[in-house]
């Protein structure tokens, strides 16, 4: 099982299969013309095993030192894999170049809100109708 960190790509995103609270309609969008932009960034990458991703991340700068945390995962992840997973990405916020790095969860997605506190975000405030569907988020902070 061979694990790698490759830099991101649309076509990473659109060959996974994502979490249900994870498709496209509840993010972004996989045609949203910003993936393009996103992609062209230096701070996202893509994880994978055997040459499927498994996991595309990123951080988009907002200004010199702030940074907003976006996350895309798999359904095809499983448990044991959470554990490298969990690392890879931590180890990715650490090395990011940001003093705050933030990131929105949907306020229902319970699993989301805990893997944040896990990666050390801190909760801020609830974001109502924040996303492009009109649901509710929270925002998350993690401050070096």
């Amino acid at each position: 099982m061979g694990y790698s960190l490759e830099k991101f790509s649309v076509d990473d995103w659109l060959q996974m299969t994502t979490q249900p609270r994870q498709s496209v309609e509840h993010s972004i969008g996989a045609s949203d013309p910003n993936l393009d932009v996103i992609a062209d960034m230096e701070h996202s990458l893509t994880f994978k095993k055997d040459g499927k991703a498994l996991v595309c991340a990123g951080i988009i700068p907002i200004w010199s030192g702030r940074g907003a945390a976006w996350l895309i995962l798999s359904d095809e992840v499983h448990h044991a894999e959470m554990r490298i997973v969990h690392a890879e990405v931590l180890k990715f916020l650490d090395n990011a170049p940001f003093r705050r790095i933030e990131t929105s969860v949907d306020s229902e997605f319970r699993q989301a809100h805990r893997w944040a506190i896990m990666l050390g975000f801190k909760p801020e405030g609830e974001m109502k109708s924040y996303c492009p569907q009109g649901r509710d988020h929270w925002l998350y902070a993690r401050v070096k």
